[in-house]
């Protein structure tokens, strides 16, 4: 009998505990939004802004890639600033 109680309860927590609190919007506008916003956070750093251009020059986008190198280079990065020279 308490056997049967504690596995109904258990049942029931875990059913509780396993639903989300909120939904997550994941349609690709949201996505999009989400994506401005954090590159926007994280974009004032050379480091970042390098990887972003790595991130576009692998998917083909050189424009994109060439405009986070050239911020890259105009926030002190010197390597960058030879990938724009040689590739952009």
């Amino acid at each position: 009998m308490i056997k049967n109680i504690l596995t109904i309860l258990l049942s029931f927590l875990f059913l509780i505990l396993d639903t989300p609190a909120y939904s997550f919007d994941s349609s690709p506008k949201a996505v999009e939004k989400y994506t401005l916003k954090i590159s926007r956070k994280f974009s004032n750093t050379f480091c970042n802004s390098t990887k972003f251009g790595i991130s576009k020059e692998k998917i083909g986008d050189i424009k994109g890639a060439c405009d986070d190198w050239i911020k890259a280079s105009s926030l002190g990065n010197e390597r960058t600033a030879e990938w724009v020279r040689d590739q952009c």
